[in-house]
């Protein structure tokens, strides 16, 4: 072992991140420890973290309060945690972390609730572990062991595509799965698994590991080099039972451990049985000092070995115990001889090549069977290998002699004269009647040949034809991409254990394609309720579920295809910017899939092959985002000892210092305004030497930047807001005029899309009997920010508060969401469009073009606030209008508002009732006192 250095009392190597990418070339591969920390980028909380959580979420249903309040803070529940014999104020949280579970999550549903919301944060996993994910597959590691209970790897592997399948063993009944020279990648859970509600957090519990899980795991450890990323290594049970107890049995660690720590903290944060460990095994112990683990997986590992070309390593021969996925398992009676090796090379060497990896200039054989293996196309056997279905699929010379069903058929039907201009006059009509005739043909071979043969067949009824505008163009009936995804989609996505075969019909003004083989579940549990077809025209993307993930990840390698889960959204996308629509659904009871396109509604001239546009084809259609022109360049961070923004302000402010808005991050107080020119000019709480800046691409690059930048702006335009009138309401983050002390209703003049408009933001609701004021109904603002790429604009969602007094009084929350789902349920596109319009001259201060927001802090720190502006323009984009159709069910009448006024009447009176009650019980409480 090669020892870069030590550390500063010179007693632990070492090493760099370079080391371990020579574990990673090398035999036996390394196997891989995960802990906590390198979940926290990819939303899901540290042990310290985690445990104020449960503190907040024990202190809130002690006190009847939703964990989502806003109003809860640390000054709620911190006292009452002081109080609690179990807490130790001396000892770090994440070391109090079994003790809180036992005592704060000591209800099971309570703790199964808890855990379930904890590990399935609302984000993608972040780049480590996607560069974990291809290091899987590339099989330069196999077994990973983690310490967590979150599914961010399995997440990364949908992401990527790759590796094809990945064995979770959770629990002691799925220990018949493991191996120690294991085929596909295997992840373990060591502490159990929240579903199976084996998750061992008690303090009891996490004494010992489950033997089972020790006696299998432990010779693997003498055998193989071990790194360990994101773990602390205060856990008793992962510290004795793997690691200090089997120091004698692993003949201490011959191939090494090498301990991974962030680099500001040094072997000193060492946890003590981690430094125990250490002591014992001398030179077999090493630690390596990373930024994170993000920028170690991603870029210091998979980057490098990347760029460098380093080949995957050659499949082990033992049979996984895990049944294969649909693609992967082996192609019953098929051999290799059955493949076309050469046509296997050439599609290989393109994919490699275009994951920068290392490839024969010419055909090898060797080459080309361990990187088949390597994308699971063929399975090791004792007698040499089998092809897998994916493998005759992809690259059978003779499909349908293994898969009979792997063709497609195709139909085409409509009047004669249309059939033999799209395909020639030596057409072979099936069957014709006295205007119409029908033909059709079975497309074979490999699944490449029939993509290229249907798409060519398809080319022949996508007429392109001039439409006449007022300036002319040439168009096509039907998008080519939108056609290219409905072929892919239809073939890589196929159930080929059915003895169906896919159809593809068309007519002179529509596609439809119909594959066997319906949602997979992964897909089915995303969309819930909703029909995949509302899913994709309300925008929706990224639906991911493989049920052939050899055979998407090669026709991904071969641009076919993408990996987003955005295919179909994309051929809606496509087709309705051509003009035309298409529908998704299910079908036989999911038992299949189908995709309809209709071609653009124009009639063509079969003479000079032009057309006029349809009479009411084209709608145009605003965005609720308000985009931001210009943000500031550098962020201002300094170090402080509080943990929150809060603190420090409310701090600078008693010893009556200036202090900029701000949030707290990692010890550091993070602002938009510009510290050294502030400090240089005022005394601050801040260091002057210990100022920094960063750009803001960098910001949002580091891990938890993204989010520090998002609270940070999200807290100027909340400063604006409250600067030009308009009430704040922390709790429910919202915003809204409240009425005046002259006037009961309040109403608003402004600038509208195309005249001057007034329009009532305050409206109080009365008594039917005598007029008196019950509630008043305030139109109200609610807004995230929204990133797409490098831009950032401010999404708008108008919506309704209700007070009793018109300010900040709120009715109960019962009836606040009966009143604003009866309210909401009466605006259409149109009023939709108008309140976005109202509430951007509102934040526009009336501006037609752009504006700068206003800061806030007082006047001390707002010279030194950035310029922030905004386009004060909603972005707009032009959309058939059929494409937009909805049955007479789905929307209700416009006029029916007389039904909306009885609805708020008869809600009125509960509320009235329920006023009544509670000044019943106060005077009742009076007389008691």
């Amino acid at each position: 072992m090669s020892i870069v250095g030590n550390d500063p009392k010179g007693s632990i190597p070492i090493t760099t991140a370079g080391r371990l990418r020579t574990l990673l070339r090398s035999k036996p591969e390394p196997i891989i420890l995960i802990g906590a920390g390198a979940s926290v980028t990819s939303g899901v909380p540290a042990a310290g973290t985690a445990v104020e959580l449960m503190v907040k979420f024990k202190w809130c249903l002690e006190n009847d309060r939703s964990i989502d309040d806003p109003t809860v803070t640390r000054a709620s529940y911190w006292p009452w945690l002081l109080k609690q014999h179990w807490f130790d104020q001396d000892k770090n949280l994440a070391d109090l972390y079994p003790s809180a579970v036992k005592h704060l999550l000591n209800v099971s549903e309570d703790r199964r609730q808890f855990f379930k919301a904890l590990i399935n944060p609302a984000v993608d996993p972040r780049e480590g572990y996607l560069g974990l994910a291809e290091i899987l597959h590339q099989r330069w590691v196999t077994t990973i062991l983690t310490t967590n209970f979150d599914e961010c790897l399995q997440k990364a592997k949908n992401m990527v595509g790759r590796p094809h399948q990945i064995t979770s063993i959770k629990t002691a009944s799925d220990l018949v799965m493991f191996s120690s020279s294991p085929r596909d990648p295997q992840l373990i859970y060591l502490h159990g698994s929240v579903d199976h509600y084996t998750d061992k957090n008690l303090d009891e519990e996490v004494r010992t590991l489950d033997p089972q899980i020790v006696d299998r795991i432990q010779p693997m450890l003498m055998d193989h080099p071990i790194i360990v990323v994101g773990y602390r290594g205060n856990e008793q049970s992962v510290m004795d039972n793997l690691f200090l107890s089997q120091i004698s049995s692993a003949h201490s660690f011959p191939h090494g451990i090498y301990w991974c720590t962030r680099s500001a903290d040094g072997a000193d944060a060492l946890a003590p049985k981690v430094k125990e460990l250490a002591s014992s095994l001398g030179g077999n112990f090493t630690t390596v000092p990373i930024q994170g683990f993000d920028q170690l997986f991603s870029k210091e590992l998979w980057g490098h070995l990347r760029e460098e070309g380093v080949r995957p390593a050659v499949p082990t021969s033992s049979s996984s115990t895990l049944v294969p996925l649909n693609d992967m398992s082996p192609c019953n009676g098929a051999s290799l001889d059955d493949l076309d090796m050469v046509f296997m090379f050439t599609r290989l060497k393109a994919y490699s090549e275009f994951l920068k990896q290392w490839t024969p200039d010419s055909y090898e054989e060797g080459w080309t069977l361990e990187t088949a293996e390597a994308f699971n196309l063929i399975r090791s056997t004792p007698d040499g290998g089998e092809p897998t279905l994916a493998g005759v699929l992809l690259f059978g010379k003779s499909v349908e002699r293994h898969v009979p069903s792997a063709t497609i058929e195709f139909e085409a039907s409509g009047p004669r004269e249309w059939l033999i201009d799209c395909f020639g006059d030596d057409v072979d009509f099936t069957s014709e009647g006295e205007d119409t005739a029908t033909m059709t043909s079975s497309v074979s071979g490999s699944l490449w040949a029939q993509l290229d043969a249907l798409l060519d067949v398809l080319s022949k009824v996508n007429n392109d034809f001039r439409l006449k505008e007022e300036t002319s163009r040439q168009v096509r009936s039907y998008s080519p991409l939108a056609i290219k995804e409905m072929v892919v989609n239809s073939l890589a996505h196929r159930d080929y254990s059915k003895p169906e075969t896919v159809k593809v019909s068309v007519t002179p003004n529509r596609i439809v394609a119909t594959s066997p083989g319906g949602l997979v579940p992964e897909v089915a549990t995303k969309l819930g309720e909703q029909s995949i077809d509302s899913f994709i025209k309300n925008g929706g993307r990224n639906l991911k579920g493989y049920r052939n993930p050899v055979i998407a990840d090669l026709f991904y390698g071969g641009g076919a295809m993408d990996h987003t889960g955005s295919g179909l959204s994309d051929l809606w996308r496509e087709t309705v910017a051509n003009n035309g629509t298409a529908s998704f659904d299910t079908i036989a009871d999911n038992g299949a899939f189908q995709v309809v396109i209709e071609a653009r509604p124009e009639a063509i001239d079969n003479i000079t092959k032009t057309a006029v546009p349809a009479s009411s084809d084209v709608v145009r259609f605003a965005s609720n985002l308000l985009p931001f022109s210009h943000l500031p360049e550098m962020i201002w961070h300094a170090g402080c000892t509080q943990s929150a923004a809060w603190r420090v302000i409310e701090s600078a402010k008693k010893a009556d210092m200036p202090c900029p808005p701000g949030h707290v991050f990692d010890g550091r107080f993070y602002t938009l305004y510009d510290l050294a020119s502030l400090s240089e000019k005022n005394l601050t709480p801040f260091d002057p030497g210990d100022i920094e800046a960063i750009s803001l691409d960098e910001l949002v690059a580091d891990e938890g930047g993204r989010n520090v930048f998002v609270k940070l702006l999200n807290d100027f335009v909340v400063g604006h807001i409250c600067n030009i009138g308009l009430y704040y309401d922390h709790r429910h983050k919202r915003a809204y005029y409240t009425r005046t002390d002259d006037e009961e209703e309040r109403k608003i003049t402004y600038r509208a899309r195309l005249k001057k408009a007034t329009r009532t933001v305050v409206r109080p609701r009365r008594k039917s009997e005598d007029q008196s004021i019950l509630w008043y109904e305030h139109k109200a603002l609610e807004f995230r920010l929204m990133d797409f790429g490098t831009d950032w604009a401010l999404a708008l969602t108008s919506g309704y508060a209700f007070t009793r007094n018109g300010y900040g009084q709120f009715i109960n929350r019962e009836k606040t969401n009966t009143l604003s789902t009866k309210r909401a349920a009466k605006d259409f596109n149109a009023n939709a469009h108008n309140d976005a319009t109202f509430w951007m001259s509102m934040i526009a201060e009336g501006n037609s073009e752009l504006f700068a927001l206003r800061p806030s802090g007082g006047a001390t720190v707002e010279d030194f606030a950035p310029t922030i502006s905004m386009h004060a323009r909603l972005p707009t984009a032009s959309y058939q209008e059929s494409a937009f159709a909805f049955g007479e069910d789905d929307v209700g009448e416009f006029d029916d508002f007389q039904e909306l006024a009885e609805e708020l009447d008869q809600l009125s009176s509960l509320i009235d009732d329920e006023l009544a009650d509670q000044t019943e019980s106060s005077e009742g409480n009076e007389d008691d006192d």
